[in-house]
């Protein structure tokens, strides 16, 4: 018998509160959970038809944090101005899963709420959007190269922290929001998992263990001064970084406090990436929607402002090769082994970086999946 491929939108969800401690979602613990589909139907006061502060509705995610009874899988750098959600939309830009959000100007035949969606993919192979799969043959939504073993665990649960209901408008407030999540995840036994990982070309299971690091810079660095610790350990697939200055009602992401970024190998005193201006990693990103202050009605059409994905897998050899797929090989790396530095050129109080290190831990080979 073949492997089961269910989407499957949860009874279960969380309803808003402007509240920093958190809404618990239970997550249903079936199979190999491979994609989250996290939808917050949002309520606006008003039409959102004015000029929204950049990240809008996105702003509504101050954290997501999915852990297990002894393991946190995915969380979000967290702070107050809720662009937690908009780096994590950044991201699902980058892997390609469409605008997040239909047009969010109320008026009939469209229902009350519009729905934001961010996506929580742990897998590697490549995803296209809207509406077509580029791995199709290789999991698509049910991409087994990385997976949250729910089925296997004691506890599985969602923690949403939310922000204020004043955080994505200058007038225009966050009424209610109700969030659903939709589950994509492959059942089946030990062996038919297996062979499914065969047939997408799984060269080795892993399970996601994603940290993240909220900074306040104190002080300007040139030259890659700013350097800090990346965590060892498995494999790091990428790391994702924004920036936020502490401007007007809330904070908006900027663009002149992190203008360097690179990687270093401490020991070897190699620089895999080493970027002096940040131009690029900006501009290749693709269009997305509440990238800057704009009309609600059309959402604008700019690249993301501020935020820096790393894909680390691009930097690999034949000396690793799994790198292809899972990144920068951390196992045999010490502490103080790989280095981010940071060029800042400006910093004032309440300014922000935010820093997701997307790390990837090898599922062990003598246990089983199912």
């Amino acid at each position: 018998m073949p492997v089961r491929k269910i989407s499957n939108t949860q009874t279960e969800t969380g309803a808003w509160s402007a509240s920093s401690a958190g809404i618990s979602i239970n997550i249903e613990r079936v199979g190999l959970l491979t994609r989250m589909d996290m939808t917050v139907e949002l309520v606006p006061s008003a039409t959102l038809g004015g000029a929204n502060q950049p990240g809008g509705p996105f702003r509504s995610v101050r954290n997501l944090t999915l852990a297990g009874a002894q393991k946190t899988y995915f969380t979000l750098p967290s702070e107050a101005g809720g662009n937690g959600g908009v780096l994590l939309k950044a991201l699902n830009d980058y892997q390609g899963f469409g605008a997040g959000t239909t047009p969010t100007v109320i008026t009939a035949p469209r229902p009350v709420f519009t729905p934001i969606n961010f996506v929580y993919h742990p897998g590697s192979f490549p995803q296209l959007a809207p509406g077509r799969q580029a791995g199709a043959l290789r999991g698509g939504p049910f991409d087994l190269s990385s997976f949250v073993p729910a089925g296997l665990e004691g506890q599985l649960t969602l923690t949403w922290v939310t922000t204020a209901n004043t955080v994505m408008d200058d007038t225009v407030t966050l009424s209610s929001a109700v969030m659903r999540i939709t589950n994509h995840r492959v059942m089946g036994s030990h062996e038919e998992i297996m062979e499914e990982m065969r047939r997408q070309g799984v060269l080795w299971p892993m399970t996601p263990a994603w940290s993240a690091v909220l900074e306040s810079p104190s002080a300007a660095a040139t030259d890659f001064g700013s350097e800090r610790d990346i965590p060892s350990g498995g494999f790091l697939r990428g790391i994702y970084i924004a920036e936020q200055d502490a401007t007007g009602t809330r904070p908006i992401m900027g663009g002149d406090q992190v203008t360097g970024i690179a990687v270093k190998k401490q020991h070897e005193n190699e620089w895999p990436l080493r970027m002096t201006q940040l131009g690029p990693l900006v501009c290749h990103m693709p269009h997305t929607a509440y990238a800057v202050a704009d009309d609600g009605a059309d959402n604008g059409a700019h690249a993301r402002y501020g935020a820096y994905i790393l894909d680390l897998r691009a930097y690999t050899s034949s000396e690793n090769p799994l790198g292809g797929h899972y990144g920068l090989d951390m196992r045999n790396v010490g502490s103080n082994g790989l280095r981010l530095a940071l060029t800042i050129t400006e910093y004032a109080a309440g300014d922000d970086i935010f820093i997701i290190y997307d790390k990837l831990l090898p599922w062990p080979t003598t246990e089983r999946l199912a």
